[in-house]
């Protein structure tokens, strides 16, 4: 194997708790995605409350990191592609507030 690349040794199975989008998540954000295949897009809409701040008044980064990993993920598998995040580098260019629709 060469460096910065792996192989997914498992089957990945969905069990309906992801973070992000799990359906059977009761502390979950419950994102639901909509996937255009034809344009190899992928969308969601989220309006996050005072419980996803870090700072008072911002959303925690982490939380918007989430969303675009998930969405990342969900689109890889929606066009074929059997894959799980290595890394990502994220470079906010503003802050979001609760209550912003995103």
């Amino acid at each position: 194997m060469r460096e910065g690349s792996f192989t997914i040794m498992k089957q990945l199975q969905d069990n309906e708790q992801c973070y992000v989008c799990g359906a059977k998540n009761p502390v979950g954000l419950a994102i639901h995605f909509t996937t255009n295949r034809e344009a190899r897009s992928i969308s969601a809409a989220f309006r996050p409350s005072v419980m996803h701040q870090g700072f008072s008044g911002i959303v925690h980064g982490g939380i918007l990191s989430s969303l675009l990993d998930e969405a990342m993920v969900k689109l890889a598998f929606e066009l074929g592609l059997n894959a799980v995040t290595a890394e990502m580098t994220i470079r906010f260019l503003g802050s979001a507030a609760p209550g912003e629709e995103l």
